[in-house]
């Protein structure tokens, strides 16, 4: 069995683990500043990668999510055929799972299997994420500002 890895995005930072041994020297308004600009980049992003998603049922698009701790922030879809539709697939053969043979509405007749001619990829989460930059780089300049500021008000 081929473990799945869905597609996701991340926010963090190449200092983070820096940041992660000094949270507890951190004041009030350090964490407060850090853990909203994690949560709107990562909402942000969430929008875009929503945004691209494609949509046939609409599922997709409703099944994507995101978390977020203190420091960092994930989005992801939720639905088991997220990565297929991101990475594509190779033709392949389907065969029935239960049944003798398949069969749809407008088939001729029932078959012992078909062959899949595979699927284009289309990678929603990287295109929603390079959309969603531009504003999270926009957040992380204002996160900068506002703790140049109030780190300098004690000098």
């Amino acid at each position: 069995i081929r473990k799945l890895i869905m597609p996701e995005f991340r926010i963090h930072s190449p200092q983070l683990p820096k940041l992660l041994e000094n949270t507890r020297t951190w004041d009030t308004q350090v964490r407060e500043s850090v853990s909203r600009f994690i949560n709107l980049g990562t909402v942000e992003a969430e929008g875009k990668i929503r945004e691209e998603a494609p949509i046939k049922t609409g599922e997709l698009r409703r099944r994507i999510r995101h978390k977020t701790t203190r420091l960092q922030g994930r989005v992801f879809p939720t639905v088991k055929y997220a990565i297929y539709v991101h990475e594509g697939t190779r033709p392949h053969t389907i065969v029935p799972r239960r049944k003798k043979a398949l069969y749809w509405p407008g088939a001729r007749h029932p078959v012992k299997s078909v062959q899949h001619p595979g699927t284009k990829a289309n990678p929603f989460v990287e295109r929603g994420a390079e959309r969603a930059l531009p504003k999270i780089e926009r957040l992380g300049a204002q996160m900068l500002e506002e703790l140049t500021l109030h780190l300098t008000k004690g000098i």
